[in-house]
């Protein structure tokens, strides 16, 4: 279960030099979805908290404890070497109106990484019991406060960080001038903090989750106010100017989302926890500057005595895109009420429930996980997420899901060129693939010549050295 491991031979090219001819074919076996539990949690619930982040061979997360006061934990991407690498120190009570220490409590959101430090926020504690935002290396060493939020400033910060170059963008659940949420950004060294914007009543209020980034536009929700305080969607430029509400929800075309939007193109595609009286939840497509919302899936309403239905309820984070299909979890719901996994094309087609979360016994044990409760994070052809309930003890997995990598030769000069062999090979982005190549398929042996992750762009391959051989084959494959 190594976030390495091959996830699909996509393409086999078979290259005779001595008949200057070429042969592809894409291969057929492609692995579908196939849900592993890489690890299960045991101890005390847990409380997942954001989305997991990968960096070399190790998965990060955190809790938020539901009977602590949260952690950071690091475990191998096949399961081993668990380590909790941060444990919050308990908040103490400061005899007027808060909670204080010296580093935070209750971490809420998912980490981001610059590669050799990773950043996140605590929800409570820190010197004025408002949060903190804070920094560590990756191995749990060198923790540092970058900001003791103060109320006026923003208080409660629950959603991710957004890591531009040297530059950290946020929100507050709460505080600022109105004491309904902020949007804020500092340098990832603590400095030049600076709150771009105090929300309004009238704007938006409770911004639960984190922003995206296009050009110098940041894009965010707010779980409730607006005219009829189902909540809005936003845009806002990174000096602080040109606030705009892009969405104003009524109810009966979403309420309250809460999660973070997902940008593709000029496109932002979310969901929202509430959708009036006519379903649990749904998901929605808006372009950036406002126009065309469109509501892309609108979810069964459960049954209120079972908790069940057959797509899932209450989707209250947001999705992993690739390509042309978003993926998502939902809380409850599905045919045992514990909670489903599922696709759904950009275009609102060709919906599917990838898993269905079993049931679980008294103490909420089962084999799979019950109730996923964080964003699913994409990587090598896999999704990884987290279940706050269920696993063998009952506190929860972390699993994963394969998907089926998309790898095309789209090269119109591909094959021969003057003293070389070459193709361009396009995919997913951030999509992890490698090139190989064989003198002897009979052998099994396999030798990799080039290793490469996927952007928006093709990556080109060429074998200078393909004349050293009678017969060369070449397979890509995704990893």
């Amino acid at each position: 279960m190594k976030l390495s491991h091959p996830k699909l031979v996509s393409l086999s090219i078979l290259v005779v030099r001595s008949l200057l001819v070429a042969v592809f074919w894409l291969a057929a076996t492609a692995s579908g979805q196939s849900f592993r539990v890489v690890y299960s949690f045991a101890g005390v619930p847990q409380d997942f908290s954001g989305r997991l982040l990968f960096q070399s061979n190790s998965v990060y997360g955190l809790v938020a404890g539901l009977y602590a006061n949260g952690g950071i934990f690091k475990v191998d991407t096949n399961g081993g070497g668990y380590s909790v690498i941060k444990s919050f120190t308990a908040p103490v009570f400061d005899g007027a109106a808060a909670y204080t220490n010296a580093e935070g409590a209750t971490p809420l959101a998912g980490l981001v990484s610059d590669g050799n430090t990773l950043f996140g926020t605590t929800s409570q504690g820190g010197t004025n019991g408002k949060g903190t935002i804070f920094a560590l290396k990756p191995d749990g060493s060198g923790f540092t406060v970058l900001k003791h939020f103060t109320g006026l400033d923003g208080k409660s910060p629950y959603a991710e960080l957004l890591l531009t170059g040297k530059t950290l963008f946020g929100t507050t659940a709460t505080g600022g001038i109105a004491d309904k949420g902020t949007i804020f950004r500092i340098n990832t060294d603590g400095g030049d903090f600076t709150v771009l914007k105090s929300l309004s009543p009238s704007e938006g209020i409770l911004p639960l989750r984190g922003l995206v980034l296009s050009g110098d536009t940041l894009y965010g929700a707010a779980y409730q106010g607006g005219g009829s305080n189902y909540g809005t969607l936003f845009s806002l430029k990174t000096n602080g100017s040109v606030f705009k509400i892009l969405k104003d929800f009524s109810g009966v075309d979403g309420a309250q989302p809460h999660a973070t939007l997902v940008l593709s193109g000029n496109a932002l595609f979310g969901t929202t926890d509430g959708a009036g009286i006519q379903s649990n939840s749904l998901a929605f497509r808006i372009n950036t500057d406002g126009t065309g919302y469109t509501v892309i899936k609108r979810f069964a309403p459960i049954d209120p005595l079972s908790g069940t239905n057959n797509e899932g309820a209450y989707l209250l984070e947001g999705f992993a895109l690739a390509g042309n299909t978003l993926y998502g979890t939902a809380q409850v719901g599905g045919l045992a009420g514990n909670g489903v996994i599922f696709k759904l094309g950009t275009d609102g087609a060709g919906f599917t429930v990838l898993k269905q979360f079993p049931a679980a016994d008294a103490l909420f044990r089962n084999s799979d996980g019950a109730m996923p409760l964080a964003e699913l994070s994409l990587a090598g052809g896999a999704l990884y997420g987290t279940t706050q309930y269920g696993g063998s003890s009952g506190y929860g997995t972390i699993f994963t899901v394969d998907v089926a990598p998309r790898l095309l030769v789209n090269d119109p000069n591909f094959g021969f060129r003057t003293n070389r062999f070459g193709f361009n090979v396009t995919g997913y982005s951030n999509q992890r693939v490698v090139i190989e190549a064989s003198a002897n398929l009979a052998s099994g042996t396999w030798s990799a010549l080039q290793t490469n992750t996927l952007g928006s762009t093709p990556i080109y391959f060429t074998d200078p050295a393909w004349t050293n051989w009678p017969a060369r084959s070449y397979r890509v494959r995704a990893y």
